[in-house]
């Protein structure tokens, strides 16, 4: 699977996993085998996700704080071979005491 991102400014955060075809977005669950954009849009998931050589290929909304580190505003695409928690990028640069 390989999870690309769209930053955003916005409050809240997203946790996420994967569990083969799905993905659990902020508690939520989504097969990407069964979605379909147009009728009952993930908040999360920009367009529709794409099948290529069996390939999951989905694009994601990043929310990120005022003071976000590069990384999280220009994020690289995460390539997922096995199931559990994604790495997401930092909501907001960490702090003095590592925070963040």
């Amino acid at each position: 699977m390989i999870i690309t991102f769209s930053p955003i400014r916005m409050e809240g955060s997203l946790t996420a996993s994967r569990s083969g075809s799905t993905l659990v977005l902020n508690g939520t669950p989504v097969d990407l085998a069964s979605y379909d954009a147009g009728a009952e849009p993930c908040p999360w998931i920009v367009g529709q996700p794409v099948r290529d050589g069996g390939v999951w290929q989905v694009n994601l909304i990043l929310p990120h704080g005022g003071d976000a580190p590069e990384a999280t505003l220009f994020p690289r695409p995460l390539i997922l071979e096995a199931d559990g928690p994604l790495a997401l990028p930092s909501y907001a640069a960490p702090t003095e005491d590592g925070a963040g």
